[in-house]
């Protein structure tokens, strides 16, 4: 899995976050607007952040026919990108799904890091604890 699959993963997840969704609810084969709205937000951000070619971008979204998925994938960042020109308040909505997704891939980030040092602080831990017994051990030995 590349950082690129990773960032689309996220990105997807994210945004059914923020409509308060489950990743699948994405993937659902309607045209309720309840769906497609996040489906289509979800691709955008996927598209503009990742610069990935549409016909990749579709293998993530299996919703869609293999016979005329990256058309779709077009026509969901294309119709975005058409509303954010139009209407203001929507792109006051996109603007605030872009900071979720940045604040949370920050707060992901971090976590990331936490993690890491507390693994490497047991790691010098558990080496310490190795040269005392070690030591103890020598000296054991000595006497």
């Amino acid at each position: 899995m590349t950082s690129r699959d990773i960032k689309i993963n996220f990105i997807i997840e994210t945004v059914a976050n923020y409509y308060s969704m489950v990743t699948d609810d994405l993937m659902i084969k309607t045209r309720r607007t309840e769906y497609i709205k996040p489906r289509y937000i979800s691709i955008y951000f996927s598209k503009k952040i990742t610069q990935t070619s549409y016909e990749n971008l579709a293998t993530y979204y299996p919703v869609y026919t293999v016979t005329s998925c990256h058309a779709k994938i077009r026509h969901a960042y294309n119709s975005i990108q058409g509303r954010i020109d139009i209407y203001k308040s929507f792109q006051n909505e996109m603007d605030e799904v872009s900071k979720y997704i940045k604040d949370q891939w920050k707060k992901r980030s971090d976590e990331i890091k936490k993690d890491a040092e507390i693994k490497r602080m047991e790691q010098e831990e558990s080496d310490m604890d190795k040269e005392v017994f070690t030591f103890q051990l020598n000296d054991f030995y000595k006497n």
